[in-house]
């Protein structure tokens, strides 16, 4: 374990996306603190120190269900921390985009579903699976930016026809309960996929051919077999209990609503007229 953390290097995908995302909200706000801040800006840590310590379990022993927990904090939990904390008193052009976007969002929600979702699926296909771990060393390379990016990106758009920064157009919670039960269902598939598939189709490579020179990047791989199955679960089971503690939450709130929307009965009995 001394041995990884003395070779460790961080991960420069994520902290330059950090980086970017701050000078946004600065951009934004005019480097003025609003509501939500602390939301935003916990989403910009998070992501800077679990993708380094993933980057760390990765460099010690190459683990297919510590990248899955990378890819469950990136779309599950710093995405939605991302739109919750996004700035809401803007002004201008910024703020017409922001209303634009979100109506757009509103009427055509299947498109953060699509992002979502399809990020997670195309990011496991077999083979761009390979190509993305030939290069996971923790450089700034351009497919690994690309990855964390694009999953970082997906957790938004999934995320912001619940979510986002004008409640109005927001989903109406019933509706939400069956978007997030849909995305669980596609999630649950391919976590079972992962989990059943032939030993060694998600497996780390073991050395790197550069420029004529093999270079061992991995002394103890985590054992094949029992790591993917591992990361099916994950992908599995804590993702879905994300998306059914939030589609619970949501039924509530949609009952609730509907329940103080009707009108109350007075069952107190009438006085009688005095003359």
């Amino acid at each position: 374990m001394n041995d990884s953390v003395a070779h460790w290097s961080p991960d420069a995908a994520s902290w330059l996306l950090a980086l970017l995302l701050a000078l946004a909200y600065g951009g934004l706000t005019r480097f003025r603190f609003q509501k939500g801040f602390y939301l935003y800006f916990s989403a910009l840590a998070l992501l800077v120190v679990i993708l380094s310590a993933v980057h760390l379990v990765l460099n010690r022993a190459y683990s297919f269900s510590a990248h899955m927990v990378g890819h469950l904090v990136l779309l599950l939990i710093c995405g939605p921390l991302l739109v919750l904390g996004f700035p809401t008193a803007l002004s201008g052009s910024v703020a017409v985009a922001t209303r634009r976007f979100s109506r757009l969002m509103q009427r055509w929600p299947w498109l953060g579903w699509l992002a979502g979702i399809g990020i997670m699926w195309v990011w496991h296909l077999p083979s761009l699976f390979q190509s993305l771990v030939s290069q996971h060393d923790g450089a700034l390379h351009g497919l690994p930016l690309l990855h964390t990016a694009s999953l970082l990106g997906a957790g938004i758009l999934f995320s912001w026809p619940l979510l986002g920064p004008i409640e109005k157009a927001r989903m109406h919670p019933l509706a939400g309960v069956l978007y997030l039960f849909t995305a669980c269902t596609a999630c649950s598939l391919l976590g079972l996929f992962i989990a059943f598939a032939p030993a060694g189709l998600y497996a780390y490579p073991q050395t790197v051919t550069h420029a004529g020179f093999t270079q061992v990047i991995c002394d103890t791989p985590a054992n094949g077999a029992d790591d993917q199955q591992t990361a099916g679960l994950i992908m599995w089971v804590p993702c879905c209990f994300i998306y059914l503690t939030g589609a619970m939450f949501l039924l509530r709130t949609g009952l609730l609503a509907q329940e103080h929307s009707q009108p109350t009965l007075d069952t107190r009995l009438p006085l009688p007229e005095i003359r």
